[in-house]
Parts: structure tokens; C-alpha cells; sequence
């Protein structure tokens, strides 16, 4: 009798936590719909893949992290837009330095008019007949402001060179942030294949203990200490299993490619 009310106050717990899991899944599912813009809906269903087939992929060849960081730099557009900005710097450093070279302008006009005083000819003769044109040329030569303007120049090169530095720590952040990536992929494989060992060694013993209690060798206590481990032991695995997936799709967003399916 002590063993059965254990055993009924343990699957009353399990009740209470379902329930409770059950509600912050309908959260989550909430949750998800409003993220994509989408109006909550008992149709919306929820794609589940192969979790195991895409781990499995993940075990084989997998690029250096030199290799990502060499086809990060390809795709990355911080990278693209560190580049435009020192190009952009170096045009204006180009523009800055035209302003200490003379300046020769050329014009040209063309005028008529029209004058009540004259009474011989009419408006539109008039307009035909006096035509003005006029060509002029203009040169400036930059003396006063020479100053200024070799300040404006150094000016735009100390801006080259900031944004050259700007780039190179922009290449250096996404190197680092690549190298620690395939740090947490290595770990996140250490670790997945430490918690299968464990669940598995946790459902031998569960197994074992299923018999044992069926027999009355082990009280209901151990039996559920037992159970407790397995459930543990799963959910551990199923944390490791997102994680290394997690991971890899880090590795596989700075190579530009998809990080949307799991396929």
C-alpha cells in the first residue's frame, strides 16, 4: 500500500508538471505566431525534421576556421561596407586635394529685348533682330586659401585612415566571433555525446528497474529516483541536441548560407 500511494502521488506531480509544460508550450506556439506576423490560429502547424539525420550530418567534414573566415569575408556585408567606406574616403580625399588646382571656367550667353520706344519695328522683329550674344573665360588661381586647403587635406587622410582601421577591426571582430563559434560547435558536439552516453546509460537502469520493481526487489522510492534520473537524462539530451544545431547554424550564417532550414 506505501509503494501504491508513492507511485500515485509521483504520477499526481506528473499530472500537475504536464500541465503545466502543456501551457508554456501554447505560450511558445503564441509566441511563434506573433514573431512571424501571423494571426493566432488552431491551423498553424509546426514542422518537425529529423533531428537525429541532421546531427548526424554534422559529423562530417567540417571547414576550418580559417576557410569559414575566408568565405565570410566574401558574403559578410559589414565586410563589403567596411570596404566602400574606405573607398569612399579615399574619393574624397582626391576631391579635397582638386581644390589647390586653378580653376578655369568658360561661359557663354545669348539675350534680346524689346522696347516700347522704338515704334519703327514690332515686338517680334524686335526680339528677331537684337540678339547679344556674349563668351567670356575665367580663371581662378587658389592663393589665400592654400592653407586651408592642405588642412582640409589632411584632413580627409587621417579620415582614409580611420576608416582603413575600422575595417581591419571589423575583420578581426568576425574572425574572433568565427573562432569562438567553432569552439562552441566542438563543445556542443562534447557535450551531446556526453549526455546520449548518459541517457542511454539512464534508460539501461530504468529498464533494470522496471523488472526489479515488477518483482518487489526495489520499493517505490528508488523506483522513482530511478525514473527521475531518465527524465533528467532526456531532457539534457534534447537541450544538447538544439544546442549543437544551434551551433552549427552560427558557423553556416557566417558562410552566408541559409539559416532558416533545417534541412
Amino acid at each position: 500500500l506505501s509503494d501504491y500511494l508513492e507511485i500515485k502521488s509521483e504520477l499526481a506531480t506528473e499530472k500537475s508538471t504536464k500541465a503545466e509544460d502543456q501551457g508554456i508550450l501554447a505560450t511558445a506556439r503564441v509566441t511563434l505566431m506573433q514573431l512571424m506576423e501571423f494571426p493566432v490560429s488552431d491551423d498553424f502547424e509546426i514542422e518537425s525534421p529529423d533531428i537525429e539525420n541532421i546531427i548526424s550530418s554534422y559529423y562530417t567534414v567540417i571547414a576550418s576556421p580559417n576557410q569559414i573566415y575566408k568565405e565570410a569575408l566574401i558574403v559578410k556585408p559589414q565586410i563589403k561596407l567596411a570596404a566602400l567606406n574606405v573607398e569612399s574616403a579615399k574619393i574624397n580625399e582626391k576631391i579635397t586635394q582638386a581644390d589647390l588646382f586653378p580653376t578655369l571656367s568658360l561661359n557663354a550667353g545669348l539675350s534680346t529685348g524689346w522696347s516700347d520706344q522704338i515704334s519703327n519695328f514690332s515686338y517680334s522683329e524686335q526680339l528677331k533682330n537684337q540678339y547679344t550674344p556674349s563668351i567670356g573665360l575665367n580663371l581662378s588661381i587658389p592663393i589665400f586659401g592654400n592653407k586651408q586647403g592642405k588642412n582640409d587635406i589632411k584632413l580627409a587622410q587621417l579620415s582614409t585612415e580611420e576608416y582603413k582601421l575600422e575595417e581591419i577591426n571589423t575583420k578581426n571582430v568576425l574572425r574572433k566571433n568565427i573562432e569562438q563559434s567553432c569552439v562552441d560547435l566542438n563543445t556542443s558536439k562534447a557535450k551531446y555525446e556526453t549526455s546520449r552516453e548518459a541517457y542511454n546509460s539512464a534508460k539501461e537502469s530504468y529498464d533494470v528497474a522496471v523488472e526489479k520493481f515488477d518483482q518487489g526487489i526495489i520499493n517505490s522510492v528508488d523506483f522513482i529516483t530511478i525514473k527521475t534520473n531518465l527524465t533528467e537524462a532526456e531532457n539534457n539530451l534534447l537541450k544538447q541536441k538544439f544546442s549543437l544545431i544551434f551551433s552549427n547554424k552560427k558557423l553556416e550564417f557566417y558562410r552566408g548560407k541559409s539559416i532558416y532550414s533545417l534541412k
